[in-house]
This record gives C-alpha cells, structure tokens and sequence, in this order.
C-alpha cells in the first residue's frame, strides 16, 4: 500500500505499508543488510537501528538512474523511517531535497518549495524503486532462508 501526501503546501511524505513472512527482528536485521548492500556504508546512512525496538531511521541520497543530462536535479536526499511489527513493515520517506548528480543538495531543491512540481514526480519514482528493492530483498531473503 503507498500513501503520498499531495497537498502542495504541505510537507511531502512517502509512505507504504508491506507484509512479509518475518518477525519483526528479522525485518531490521535484513533491512539493515539491505542497506549495507546498496550504500557504500549502512553506518554512513543509519542513524538508529533498534530490533527491540523495531526502528531504523537514516538519511539516504538516492539517484535518478532515468535522469538526463541537463535535467537540473539527479537525485534526492531523504530522511528514511522504517517500523516494523511480527510480518509487517512501515516505510516513511520525507525531508525530501531534490540533489544534483554528485548528490549535493541543490539550492532550489527543496520538495515543499516552488519546484515542487518538477521534484515531486521524479522524488515518488525514486522513492518507489527505493521501496520496491527493499521488498524484493526481503522476500529473498525469506525464500532463501533454508540454503
């Protein structure tokens, strides 16, 4: 399930809801292995990480692999969220900064700015890739678990 909020003077969340066939343990502990595959570093990008608790919470810049040349934004920045419960997980994007294509914060790049109908569209595509992959690699990993 994906929940965009789209009013244009509000603050801009990305949201989706999935199940998976894992406690909730499992979830982060694979979330966080997600994490350490994609970046350089999962500790660059994580701030918490709590299985007890059932929360990660970073910040990731995360690019445009459709973006052309003389497209002027590349990229986001966003603060990523992750709760999970006994199969299921809730993943919350926002602060959403549009970013050049060294992943610098461009000056004109903030979602709930004047741009936001040139950033919003490729931030819910990026956002979206982001999310699907994490499922994927969640699921697996489940399938994957008896090798």
């Amino acid at each position: 399930m994906q929940q965009i909020n789209e009013a244009t003077d509000s603050a801009f969340v990305f949201e989706r809801i999935e199940n998976v066939e894992m406690d909730k343990k499992d979830i982060i502990s694979n979330s966080v292995a997600f994490i350490a595959e994609k970046f350089v570093s999962a500790k660059s990008v994580i701030q918490l990480k709590d299985p007890e608790l059932g929360k990660i919470v970073g910040d990731v810049v995360l690019m445009n692999s459709k973006a052309g040349f003389l497209d002027a934004f590349h990229g986001i920045k966003t603060r990523i969220v992750l709760d999970a419960k006994d199969g299921k997980y809730r993943l919350q994007m926002s602060n959403v900064v549009a970013t050049d294509r060294n992943g610098i914060e461009s000056p004109w790049g903030k979602i709930e700015g004047a741009n936001r109908y040139r950033i919003e569209p490729m931030a819910q595509s990026v956002l979206c890739e982001f999310s699907n992959e994490l499922l994927k690699y969640l699921k697996k990993v489940k399938a994957n678990a008896n090798w």
